[in-house]
């Protein structure tokens, strides 16, 4: 047994009483431990955490979760798919973001990049569904009473592509049907699907062929309207954001890049 002469003791008390050691114990809640004081007793502390990342679904509630921590607010960032604020005090970098979902109209028509293909039913059928908020009733209408054939020799009611047919059937289609098939479709749309921005409606025309050996029609949308379309939708929600009077702080197109 080692024997201790006084003065070690309570030098080893010392620096025990000192060593401000921490201790954690189970029960509490996330972020509070006790902290040794150099009388040997426990403060009960509590460690701030750090914020969350927040999801939400709409600029409104982008503006209401901003307000109150606007002195951390750093900076907005508007993309073609979310809106994000940065916030920093400093110690913790933290983020309040909105997606920016396409809109099923317009993630449709994007897919009208490359040409897409539909018989008369299933041209009509899409038109009379997913499309119909965009499309008259006349003109679906229209495209629903279209009677066509592959056979040269009977008259046919749609117009084909023009380079399928010569003249003189090219004349017969018109004179039976009285009026030709549309060359186009011009729809107005909204682009992105969030609750501020789908009254926002941006024109986009589909191009409309007839192939008459296969006797489908031919969907090819105009991919400038689409990046106009889009362009025009993400002014629009950064020209809001810039009004927002709880958003003091500049609305920048971009994202940020967190570490």
């Amino acid at each position: 047994m080692t024997n201790l002469d006084g003065s070690a003791i309570i030098e080893i008390e010392r620096l025990v009483n000192e060593a401000d050691v921490v201790l954690a114990p189970t029960g509490e809640q996330k972020g509070v431990y006790y902290l040794r004081q150099p009388d040997g007793s426990y403060q009960r502390q509590r460690a701030e955490l750090d914020p969350a990342n927040v999801q939400l679904y709409d600029l409104e509630s982008l503006g209401r979760e901003v307000n109150g921590k606007d002195e951390h607010l750093t900076v907005v960032y508007v993309s073609d798919s979310e809106v994000t604020a940065l916030f920093d005090d400093t110690h913790t970098r933290w983020t309040a973001k909105v997606l920016l979902p396409l809109h099923p109209m317009f993630a449709l028509l994007s897919t009208f990049k490359k040409p897409a293909a539909y018989d008369q039913k299933g041209l009509v059928r899409l038109l009379r569904t997913e499309l119909s908020a965009a499309v008259p009733q006349s003109v679906i209408d229209q495209l629903a009473s279209l009677r066509f054939t592959n056979n040269s020799d009977t008259l046919a009611t749609v117009r084909p592509m023009a380079a399928g047919l010569d003249r003189n059937i090219h004349k017969q289609v018109q004179g039976e049907n009285g009026t030709a098939a549309p060359d186009f479709l011009d729809l107005t749309v909204p682009v992105f699907d969030i609750r501020e921005a789908r009254a926002d409606q941006y024109p986009v025309r589909v191009f409309l062929d007839y192939d008459h050996d296969k006797s489908v029609f031919i969907l090819v949308v105009r991919h400038d309207d689409l990046r106009m379309a889009q362009e025009a939708a993400v002014g629009k929600i950064i020209a809001a954001l810039e009004q927002d009077e709880r958003l003091p702080v500049t609305v920048a197109y971009g994202t940020p890049a967190l570490r």
